[in-house]
């Protein structure tokens, strides 16, 4: 058979892609190694360790996965050579690794040099929802991969003209949201990006100016936070007092082993520009996206956005009445998610990464 070697450098870049992994191992055989963020070796900075949760989960489909050189801190430099991890490399049919980003910090240029003289082709992976500007000042074409899977047309189209051979794919987790379209609502979800107690490059933090918008709506305080764990920010339980303060009935989540049921539970969301919110949109929750709070990306797309202090409620109820059943071009969701997220839709966006990967191999 085959041999594809994954290359997992942080968790909540890699989720996206690991699903296909059950997919990849009917085609191939497997092998990975977790650096970097993703590394056991790499102080977790959240409750739940999601990458044991990997292991546990996905260890039998590999013939090997490897534990291989972690960080001390954020932005830090591998603590070891990459080098003697890839004693087998010259075996491998294929490359994946889980980011679009150069970072030499983690050896991978090194890495790409081997391969291209191996003649092995390396593939990356969005990091997540960008601006272009943010993705082109770190991108890693040509200098720590070959290809490019992106999540759609927008963004293939805008990457076209830079002759970065890119392949439109979606988000492969999100396929399994299908299988909770039934799911009720019971809560207001607010996903968060920085908090307001500390630096942030953006204009709008969760703060009192969020809490405000949010008892507007929900009065009585049923509301579920998930805040966004950083390596650069360690400090957990502050944090989450912090939210507590300033809402002190709601629930704070930090890391779950159950993120698609959060998201599927919800009643409504209120968003920071996150990739996260992709779940909510594609399960037809409403979602409102916050000016100012993250890289907007591909979300400058989506309809409903507006100012923490604008008319969130009157934006979540349009969304209610515009997604009963009507003609798919009426649909002001299912036509944002086609043309920004390939096979979210339908969710078959593991279908057409496999697919690719099977072009390739």
């Amino acid at each position: 058979m085959k041999k594809i070697l994954f290359i997992f450098t942080n968790t909540r870049v890699a989720e996206k892609i690991i699903p296909v992994i059950p997919l990849l191992a009917h085609e191939a055989e497997l092998y990975g190694i977790m650096i970097g963020e993703f590394s056991l070796e790499t102080p977790w900075p959240g409750d739940v360790d999601e990458r044991q949760r990997f292991i546990d989960t996905y260890q039998h489909y590999f013939k090997d996965l490897r534990t291989g050189p972690g960080v001390r801190a954020h932005g830090a430099s591998l603590n070891n050579s990459l080098a003697h991890w890839l004693d087998e490399l010259e075996q491998m049919d294929l490359v994946i690794l889980d980011d679009n980003r150069e970072m030499p910090e983690y050896q991978l240029p090194m890495l790409y040099e081997r391969c291209k003289a191996l003649g092995i082709r390396v593939i990356g992976n969005s990091h997540g929802n960008q601006d272009l500007n943010s993705m082109l000042r770190h991108l890693g074409a040509k200098k720590s991969f070959d290809s490019l899977f992106v999540f759609g047309d927008r963004e293939q189209k805008l990457l076209k003209p830079m002759d970065i051979d890119a392949y439109a794919a979606g988000i492969p987790a999100n396929d399994k949201l299908k299988d909770l379209l039934h799911r009720r609502g019971q809560y207001m979800l607010v996903i968060t990006n920085f908090l307001g107690n500390r630096y942030s490059p953006f204009m709008m933090n969760f703060d009192e100016k969020w809490r405000d918008a949010i008892l507007k709506i929900a009065p009585k305080g049923d509301v579920v936070i998930k805040q966004k764990t950083r390596l650069d920010d360690p400090m957990l339980q502050r944090n989450i007092e912090y939210i507590k303060n300033l809402l002190p009935k709601a629930k704070v989540i930090s890391n779950t082993d159950d993120l698609d049921g959060i998201v599927a539970d919800a009643a409504m969301v209120i968003s920071a520009d996150s990739t996260l919110a992709f779940k909510s949109i594609q399960l037809g929750k409403p979602t409102v996206i916050i000016n100012g709070s993250g890289q907007v990306g591909n979300l400058g797309e989506w309809p409903y956005r507006c100012d923490i202090d604008g008319d969130i409620e009157g934006l979540l109820k349009q969304q209610i009445i515009n997604d009963e059943p009507m003609l798919r071009e009426q649909n002001p969701r299912l036509e944002f998610l086609d043309k920004v997220m390939t096979g979210a839709s339908d969710f078959t966006a593991c279908e057409k990464y496999v697919e690719q990967i099977k072009k390739f191999l």
